[in-house]
């Protein structure tokens, strides 16, 4: 059987669903073409009729399932069984920016954070590229585009830490500058170790903010804070809260000696991903929702599986 998770929130993505696929010229009763480059694979558009929805399917164990096949899937939007016009299983290219919290209560914690972070890039595309936003009392573009990790990580090991948390100022920047990424597919990752105390922006707003700009949203939240216990569970509740509604993960880790092992599991999911490709049943116009639900029936010799989607996605302005 299969278990869902995101349920009841609004749309990674569609996970990606993200996507509406440009196939300028597309009859509505011809084959889809697969896409002919990671850009077109990735990115929602506005000219065709056929929605691309990203999905990953993880084993009871957490780890990714791969090797799934068009059989093992069904799609529905509003109850109703879609056909699958398109299903692929491809790595493209991703615009990832890492916002690091460097916050008093990270201190002695940001030097291992950078060593760990090397489990995040080793299975890197020619054509990713990363950047790095630090926040504490406001947050700020420590380390612009690059496809050099080691500017990323040196960037982070450096950082001061000190001050307050503005949490949520600091993803909707991350969100924002992902936005401007080269890459159609675009991510962010936080790593936190408490809520938020110091933001102008609300957790409404980045949900929003991310939902917009279909972005995937991953989280690692380092435990041992020197916040309040209600605040701690508080935002590690929003975390977990805004990574399912993105479609992506959360994970917590109580010691830094985790850290590597958690990275290295969040790179395997950013990397895992179904591509499945519907005709929706109707466009009411510009900003209009609909909901999708993906089903995966185990393959041979596995119990159960937990799949991860975008459950809504907007028609574009």
């Amino acid at each position: 059987m299969y278990s869902q998770q995101n349920r009841g929130l609004p749309l990674r993505r569609l996970p990606t669903i993200g996507l509406l696929f440009s196939l300028a010229g597309l009859a509505a009763s011809s084959p889809p073409r697969r896409p002919h480059s990671p850009e077109e694979a990735g990115r929602f558009r506005v000219t065709s009729d056929i929605v691309l929805v990203n999905a990953t399917v993880m084993d009871a164990a957490g780890r990714p399932v791969v090797g799934l096949t068009q059989d093992h899937f069904r799609l529905f939007e509003y109850r109703t069984e879609a056909h699958i016009a398109y299903f692929g299983e491809e790595e493209t290219p991703v615009s990832l920016v890492i916002v690091a919290d460097t916050s008093g209560s990270m201190k002695g914690k940001l030097n291992v954070c950078a060593l760990a972070a090397a489990e995040l890039f080793r299975s890197i595309l020619p054509d990713d590229e990363f950047a790095l936003v630090t926040f504490a009392d406001r947050p700020l573009v420590a380390e612009p585009w690059t496809k050099d990790d080691s500017k990323i990580r040196s960037a982070l090991a450096s950082a001061p830490a000190a001050g307050t948390t503005a949490l949520f100022d600091a993803v909707q920047l991350g969100a924002q500058y992902a936005s401007h990424g080269r890459n159609a597919r675009k991510a962010v990752l936080v790593v936190s170790d408490g809520g938020d105390n110091h933001s102008r922006y609300s957790e409404g707003d980045v949900r929003r903010r991310i939902e917009e700009l279909d972005l995937e949203l991953y989280a690692l939240n380092i435990g041992g804070s020197w916040f309040s216990e209600a605040e701690g569970w508080w935002g590690r509740a929003v975390l977990e809260r805004l990574c399912e509604h993105a479609s992506g993960r959360y994970v917590a880790v109580e010691r830094l000696s985790e850290l590597p092992a958690a990275l290295r599991r969040i790179s395997r999911e950013i990397r895992s991903q179904y591509l499945l490709g519907y005709r929706p049943q109707r466009l009411d116009g510009a900003g209009c929702i609909h909901k999708v639900e993906v089903k995966v029936t185990p393959p041979n010799g596995m119990r159960r599986v937990t799949v991860r989607w975008r459950q809504n996605w907007r028609e574009p302005n």
